[in-house]
């Protein structure tokens, strides 16, 4: 029996495995090896926040193509949607909680490791990989707490991971490195002055656990530009997601080819966007154009514009891409109109353990001069890590130093072929190691949606299967 390991358990490593077990065409013995409780939430999807919730609604977040509303039958069949009245907003939109999500995936893995059509047994070994070599009876995984996995074939699935974040001095203990960690808000008083740095999805998800958990205290949320994510599209979709990514080429290629220039991609979508809005629509579908077709997009792009982009554009982008959920912009929003909440931009230039607080020192956008704040606590939401070759995941830095694989042009993830195969040091492709999700970054421009991880799955399936059969 082949067996197959897939380290990462989040969103793509399960749907990798449930839907390998659906394809495989004879039974292989596949194990998902994931240090977290259940397979299928990730970062992204095992919060328990109440007020956290999907950034799309439900029907873009699918696990089985063409059948977009699977996961609201789900939430429906157990009464998690009963338990949620709020998940429905007023248009008719379906905003579930994200750890609501990450538990239908757990529950889709767990129904394909008690039966699935091929036959094959699905294990999650909860563990964390540390280490692979390759050997003559196949690849070797080294877990940090356990016996190793022996493995004909492994698939990658990690995520990007946090960034780390250090205050510019001694915060004395009071920076909150993790919102997401249990219990980490839920620390601070109630009527504390808090300090979020980061004004993006994470932020808005903090502010909404501190009012969710009855905080009082002021908070002022910063970054460097102050951006915020924009609204969600007010207008309702004539395709559902998939019928949308079925259309090949995508429609931004149709009407405007691939542009060689950030500059001439910028300039299109500016006007494909001012065009709209003069016709009475919303800019949106001129950001939804670009999305769908992003994998022709970036590789069209010579790697210095790639920098371009990721140093003066991705932030723009980023916010009009991923757009918040309107509950939890509501929650932001009366937080605000009360005067409990203020948005700002600057930088910090320094941070002093004092007493019951920690000084800041930040030099706002536009003033000549810093000024020190006082605050009782810092919470981290600058987001994800970028840089591959200074990640603090073993397995990963073992994957580079044995040369098994080599950091993608933009250095933000993992190099590999349009198999899903990862090249080596030599820039060869490696037939028994394939790498799928957040380490595909640099490769297809944007992966972290669900319905986009799902569809690089189902397209590095059938050529992983038929590399299985050959051995």
């Amino acid at each position: 029996m082949n067996r197959v390991a897939v380290i990462g358990g989040g969103y793509a490593g399960a749907a990798f495995a449930v839907h390998l077990s659906r394809q495989a065409r004879a039974p292989l013995d596949i194990a998902v090896v994931e240090p977290r409780a259940q397979v299928g939430g990730g970062l992204a999807y095992s919060t328990p926040g109440p007020n956290h919730r999907l950034n799309a609604p439900d029907v873009i977040h699918p696990l089985y193509p063409n059948d977009e509303e699977h996961f609201r039958r789900w939430l429906e069949a157990t009464g998690r949607l009963a338990a949620d009245p709020d998940a429905w907003y007023g248009d008719g939109r379906l905003y579930p909680r994200r750890g609501d999500f990450g538990a239908y995936v757990a529950a889709e893995f767990a129904a394909y490791r008690e039966r699935n059509p091929s036959g094959s047994s699905l294990e999650h070994r909860r563990d964390r990989a540390v280490a692979i070599q390759r050997r003559r009876d196949g690849l070797h995984l080294a877990l940090a707490g356990g016996a190793p996995v022996v493995a004909d074939r492994c698939v990658i699935a990690l995520g990007q991971e946090q960034a780390p974040f250090n205050l510019p001095g001694d915060a004395g203990g009071r920076l909150v490195g993790d919102p997401f960690a249990p219990g980490a808000l839920a620390a601070i008083p109630r009527d504390a002055t808090v300090l979020v740095v980061g004004t993006g999805l994470t932020a808005a998800d903090a502010v909404a656990s501190l009012v969710g958990q009855g905080h009082t205290g002021p908070i002022t949320c910063l970054s460097r530009r102050g951006l915020r994510p924009k609204d969600q599209n007010p207008a309702t979709a004539e395709q559902t997601i998939w019928e949308r990514m079925a259309v090949q080429p995508p429609p931004f290629v149709q009407q405007n080819g691939v542009p060689t220039s950030i500059v001439e991609l910028a300039r299109i979508v500016r006007e494909d966007a001012r065009d709209r809005m003069a016709r009475g629509e919303t800019w949106h579908g001129a950001i939804d154009d670009v999305r769908d077709a992003a994998g022709e997009l970036w590789r069209g792009l010579p790697v210095s514009d790639k920098r371009r982009f990721v140093r003066h554009l991705k932030p723009y982008y980023d916010v009009h891409r991923f757009r918040i959920p309107p509950q939890t912009r509501d929650i932001v929003r009366r937080a605000e109109e009360r005067g409990q909440l203020r948005f700002g931009s600057g930088r910090i230039a320094g941070a002093e353990a004092v007493a019951e607080a920690v000084a800041v020192t930040v030099r706002r956008r536009g003033e000549a001069r810093a000024r020190v704040h006082h605050y009782g606590a810092v919470v981290s939401c600058v987001g994800l890590a970028n840089a591959v070759d200074h990640s603090r995941n073993p397995f990963v830095r073992s994957c580079l130093e044995q040369g098994l694989a080599r950091p993608s042009d933009m250095g933000r993830g993992l190099e590999s072929d349009d198999r899903g195969r990862i090249i080596d040091a030599d820039g060869a492709p490696v037939e028994s190691v394939y790498v799928i999700g957040g380490m595909t970054l640099d490769r297809f421009g944007e992966v972290p949606a669900a319905v986009f991880l799902l569809r690089q799955v189902l397209a590095v399936l059938p050529g992983f299967i038929a590399s299985m059969d050959r051995t």
